[in-house]
């Protein structure tokens, strides 16, 4: 008698513990017009050697582009995206394999839009795009365009966050804001670049080639001509994307102008010095 009540006890101990302990499920997916999104994919050459994830996209709803556009110069935001510990970097590890911290063939981008609606402070047709950070000195911003000249960039973003949005994707369970997508279904992250992202945007995505301490996204917010700027002119250097192996995502928004104008000068002198160092030892 006594061994059979130690075992209900310990059962019940047991069922007790699993009630108490919160589980993560999945759950549906939304947006808002003006959000912004981190996309990630697989870009591969070789049919012979198909890497882990070929056939899959990766995207997160970051949220509104406000709270990047308005973020104290300077400040930094962890994005809140885990439902679990580690979660996106848990859904990144399961759609690309661990190896995506130090593959060149997996890249991420973050774009937006406002589409054809003024949205959170943003006129109709303004955009963000990143791009993957190579000099600040020398790096040739995303430029802006007129309305029109931005619709079809536009209407494509705003296509790949219905589709995240529209009920066709549920959430994983590690990140209520993440969604895997099969890229044969229509209107995924990975559909949406070819000669260029989106149709417009040129050097947008890094790569994890020099693992993930090395990439960083620059983001450009694109307000329409000619409120934003004349045509051609350079979009709004808005601040930076970091992530870490453990899948935290970070913004780090631009320093006072007077600091990035210093930076800028001496990221060239330094190179400046570097060259002409070179040039005299050859």
């Amino acid at each position: 008698m006594k061994i059979k009540t130690l075992i209900l006890t310990g059962i019940l101990a047991a069922a007790g513990s699993s009630l108490l302990t919160p589980t993560a499920n999945a759950a549906a997916v939304s947006y808002a017009n003006g959000d912004l999104f981190i996309g990630f994919r697989v870009v591969t050459a070789d049919p012979e050697n198909v890497p882990t994830g070929a056939n899959s996209s990766y995207l997160l709803n970051i949220g509104p582009a406000a709270q990047f556009r308005e973020a104290a110069p300077g400040s930094t935001i962890t994005l809140n995206l885990n439902t679990v510990a580690s979660g996106v970097a848990l859904d990144l590890n399961s759609t690309f394999g661990p190896e995506w911290t130090t593959s060149a063939q997996v890249r991420w981008g973050v774009f937006g839009t406002t589409y054809n609606q003024a949205s959170g402070g943003d006129p109709a047709w303004t955009l963000y795009a990143g791009k993957a950070t190579v000099n600040l000195a020398s790096q040739a911003p995303h430029i802006r365009g007129t309305a029109n000249g931005q619709g079809t960039a536009a209407g494509a973003i705003d296509t790949m966050a219905i589709a995240y949005g529209g009920g066709t994707y549920q959430s994983t369970a590690n990140s209520n804001f993440g969604v895997v997508q099969n890229n044969a279904q229509p209107s995924t992250y990975s559909s949406f670049h070819s000669a260029a992202s989106f149709g417009r945007f040129q050097g947008a995505e890094g790569n994890f080639g020099a693992g993930t301490a090395g990439t960083r996204l620059d983001l450009y917010r694109m307000d329409p001509s000619p409120a934003g700027g004349a045509t051609g002119s350079p979009g709004s250097y808005l601040g930076s994307f970091s992530i870490n192996d453990a899948g935290t995502i970070t913004f780090t928004a631009v320093p006072e102008p007077s600091v990035v104008a210093l930076l800028i000068v001496s990221l060239g002198a330094f190179f400046f010095f570097v060259r002409r160092r070179s040039t005299s030892q050859a």
